[in-house]
């Protein structure tokens, strides 16, 4: 089972990190909002996580450690890009639908990617390690589990053919 879900797998375990990391940042910021990163964090981390760990291990059926890492990677650093675009396109509707007239000086949807990259940059100095390093431990350690299922399948097999 563990080998039909593990791109979930992966990504509800770097969700995680987006938690840890999410309430470090709530906790440490200073300014209004920063409350969000709880649950944007995870959100970010649970989409980035499943869609890498899918497309570059599961979907090329490839279970390897360089590409665990290379996962890891992405992930960690793609992460930060996608929390600050949901968190800048939640900001602006929820002002918008407050009927705020603070909307007009928030950054647009369409703008909002890329300033999320600019601020996932800044953010990236201060928690990639967190999320980069976290993303390839936590894609080794499930790479590792799935080649031993693999081996111990493989040689349960051999062992009733005999």
């Amino acid at each position: 089972m563990i080998k039909k879900y593990q791109h979930i797998i992966y990504g509800l375990l770097f969700a995680f990190i987006g938690l840890l990391v999410g309430i470090q940042l709530t906790i440490t910021a200073i300014g209004d909002g920063y409350y969000r990163f709880i649950f944007f964090a995870p959100i970010a981390g649970f989409l980035s996580g499943t869609l890498f760990w899918y497309l570059i291990i599961m979907r090329k059926n490839s279970n390897n450690y360089a590409l665990a890492i290379i996962v890891g990677v992405l992930t960690g650093t793609v992460s930060h890009w996608l929390c600050w675009s949901i968190f800048l396109v939640v900001g602006y509707i929820e002002a918008l639908l407050s009927g705020s007239e603070s909307h007009d000086s928030l950054i647009s949807p369409l703008f909002a990617p890329l300033a999320a990259f600019s601020y996932s940059l800044f953010s990236l100095l201060f928690y990639g390690l967190y999320t980069v390093i976290g993303g390839i431990i936590l894609a080794l350690l499930l790479m590792h589990k799935i080649l031993k299922l693999n081996t111990t399948t493989q040689w349960d097999i051999n062992i009733y053919r005999s």
